[in-house]
Order: structure tokens, then sequence, then C-alpha cells
């Protein structure tokens, strides 16, 4: 844009966001394509926030995530943001990219739209609230909460990466953990 927007929110997290986008488009066009980063501030009304009730009103920076791959079939399109599930083959990924993506933008009050056709491309539209938007008094109808665990629970997680870091997590929360690298040992 013309003139710099700013949102208030976790910088690792929403550049997490673009990171799991890009990526995503990355493997979509498995480098015979193109992917596009376009950002701009746009207006949204309460008829735009349909069905993103944690949203409010007012402006919102948004930014774009374009690929001229495949795109994804109908059958794939209700199911994106469900955590784990993927088209690709284990070693390739997680699963958790897109579901993360949702969680993280609805966090910052935000929106994430994906429009796609079959050999057409996929457009992924993320919507943050602007500063001025976001510091409303308006508080969310939730409240996080720190998770507490007890009891044993085994990881298994073949992404190094993913593993350490739910490992951290869970046992931070307090849970007792046997890790291991696959669902086989």
């Amino acid at each position: 844009p013309a003139k710099l927007a700013t949102v208030v929110g976790d910088p690792g997290q929403l550049e997490q966001v673009l990171m799991n986008l890009c990526l995503n488009a990355r493997d979509a066009v498995a480098g015979r394509g193109e992917v596009t980063v376009r950002a701009d501030c746009t207006e949204l009304s309460a008829s735009d926030l349909q069905g993103f009730e944690w949203a409010r009103p007012g402006p919102f920076a948004r930014i774009r995530v374009i690929d001229d791959g495949p795109g994804i079939p109908p059958e794939h399109a209700a199911r994106l943001f469900e955590p784990f599930f993927t088209t690709k083959a284990a070693s390739e990924g997680s699963g958790l990219g897109l579901a993360i993506v949702w969680s993280i933008v609805q966090q910052h009050g935000g929106t994430v739209e994906v429009s796609s056709a079959c050999e057409s491309g996929t457009c992924v539209v993320v919507q943050i609230p602007l500063a001025a938007a976001a510091s409303r008094p308006e508080r969310p109808s939730w409240t996080p909460r720190a998770v507490e665990g007890q009891g044993r629970l085994l990881l298994a997680e073949d992404d190094g990466f993913v593993r350490k870091f739910m490992q951290r997590t869970l046992e931070g929360a307090g849970y007792e953990l046997r890790v291991a690298p696959d669902g086989e040992e």
C-alpha cells in the first residue's frame, strides 16, 4: 500500500501466518508456477464479516497469497483448516499449517478466506484489523486459559522441529511424555 499499515499483534505469529501460506503456495506450484503476495488496506462492514463472529467492522490490513498451481479440489475445500488434514505424503507435511494460520488470525481478530478452482490456482486472503481498530475497548467473548495437564501421553511425530515444540509445550503444561519419532517406535 502507498501508506504503511500498522496492526497490533505478535510479530512471530504473524510471520508464521505469512510463511505457512507462502510455503503452501510454493508447494502448489511445484517450481513450475508463480506465487504472488499482495498487500493493501480495506474497510470491512458487519456484512463482510458474517461467519467471523470474533471480528469487528472497521479498517483491516489485507494480505493475499496467490498461486497459479492446480487449485484445490472442491472435496478438500471444507477441510482446509482442520488440524492434521493434508493431501501431502506423511514425509512432506503435518497438516497443521492452515489450522495454525486460522487460529493465529482468529486470535488477532482477523479473517481468512480461500478461493480456488481446479487448474486455476488459489488465492488465500488474510485480513487483520489495523491498530486503530484493534485497540478498541471491545473484548472477545472468550478468554484464553493456560493449559494444565496431568497424566502420561505418547507423542509420536516424525518432524523433529514439531516434535520438540510439542514436547516442550506438553511438558510445560504438566504432562509426562514418552516421545517417539514415529508410530512404530
